[in-house]
């Protein structure tokens, strides 16, 4: 009969996190690139140091995930059979 709340909650989800993941991914290596500058803005941190990456890119991904959560929503709320006929 079609895709079940669940499922659809789901695949939005993984659709977004996927979007977030690989931005988060390509600003991770940005930034590794960019290693001589962030040691010459920042005192004492070392660009290459995990702690200095990892805890903005989880902040970014809860943050975007979070954004996301409007759009999930109305997309679990919306009646399948009522989008494909507005088609």
């Amino acid at each position: 009969h079609g895709a079940c709340d669940a499922e659809r909650l789901r695949s939005v989800i993984a659709r977004a996190f996927l979007m977030i993941f690989f931005g988060v991914v390509a600003g991770v290596i940005v930034g590794i690139l960019a290693v001589r500058s962030f040691e010459a803005l920042f005192y004492e941190v070392k660009a290459t140091d995990v702690s200095a990456m990892a805890a903005p890119a989880i902040i970014i991904l809860a943050a975007a995930l979070l954004a996301a959560l409007p759009a999930v929503l109305r997309a679990v709320r919306i009646d399948p059979v009522i989008l494909l006929r507005s088609e």
